[in-house]
């Protein structure tokens, strides 16, 4: 069983309920269930496949958790990076990881351009 599936089937049983709290809002099971599927279907449109590696850099909160749910219900193997990792520590992760995709911030990103 992929762990997603288990986030899908808890959406099922209580979407209404609470799922996750960050600094600015609360998600309920059904958001976050929304928030991780568009987000497997932007990795699918991408071209990721079940068994590549998608790594997640992103401060914690909701936002991580749908990614990481979302790459996981992509069949994707998820690696969770730091935030706090400064750009080098990160791309040693990255290339250690042989990962394909990057889910990050656009400020992130910008700094490695």
């Amino acid at each position: 069983m992929n762990v997603a599936r288990l986030l899908w089937d808890t959406a099922d049983a209580a979407g209404g309920r609470h799922a996750i709290r960050d600094a600015d809002r609360v998600l309920d099971y059904a958001a976050l269930v929304g928030r991780a599927a568009a987000i497997r279907d932007a990795l699918g449109s991408s071209g990721t496949r079940k068994g590549d590696r998608v790594a997640i850099l992103l401060p914690h909160g909701a936002d991580s958790a749908a990614a990481f749910y979302g790459a996981t219900a992509a069949g994707a193997v998820t690696t969770v990076i730091n935030w706090l990792y400064r750009p080098r520590q990160v791309e040693a992760v990255l290339e250690h990881a042989a990962v394909s995709v990057l889910v990050t911030t656009r400020e992130w990103a910008a700094l490695q351009s």
